[in-house]
């Protein structure tokens, strides 16, 4: 017979060894904005799973820290797997209940089958990046619309999975140890 006091111990136990490393997937489904709830993969390790169809690859979004200056830009890209370049990408954070526009581009270029777009550098006291003031972790959700070159519209999500740990470090390269005052 199992004593009581040992009971929330084992179901410690037996919880960290269903999520141990390797041994499947989560997913999660977040609102975001406009209400629509999308559907968000992780591996066995936490790391978001990227999505992919017959045209696109999804690359992980990133945030990039320049810790000289104190400012913070993103980096977005996809692998096209056709040699055809999109018409048109739109990417917007759609992670809280007003969706962000990053990135607008009208001519896309493709580099050995890759779009990068990285975005001007910002302030982190704009309200854009006001996740990595909070102190647990975080998803951060894209939207992907990509007008193809034979004139469809795709509409794909990448994500990005922020850790507490990585967000103090983001802190401390951007100088910061508070949120910035509320503004109305």
């Amino acid at each position: 017979m199992i004593r009581p006091r040992l009971l929330p111990l084992l179901s410690l136990v037996i919880l960290a060894g269903c999520l141990a490393p390797g041994m499947g997937s989560l997913s999660m489904n977040p609102t975001i904005a406009g209400g629509e709830k999308v559907r968000v993969d992780f591996d066995g390790k936490g790391q978001v799973i990227l999505p992919e169809n017959s045209d696109i690859q999804m690359l992980s979004p990133v945030l990039r820290i320049d810790s000289k200056l104190k400012q913070a830009r993103y980096g977005f890209g996809f692998v096209v797997k056709t040699n055809q370049a999109p018409k048109k990408i739109i990417v917007e954070d759609v992670s809280d209940e007003t969706p962000v526009t990053w990135a607008v581009d009208t001519q896309p270029e493709l580099k050995d089958r890759h779009w990068i777009w990285d975005t001007r550098f910002f302030e982190p006291t704009e309200k854009n990046l006001q996740w990595v003031y909070q102190l647990d972790g975080s998803v951060r959700i894209f939207r992907f619309t990509i007008t193809t070159a034979d004139g469809r519209t795709l509409v794909m999500y990448g994500a990005t999975n922020y850790i507490a740990m990585v967000k103090t470090y983001y802190r401390m390269l951007l100088g910061i140890d508070k949120p910035p005052p509320k503004t109305t």
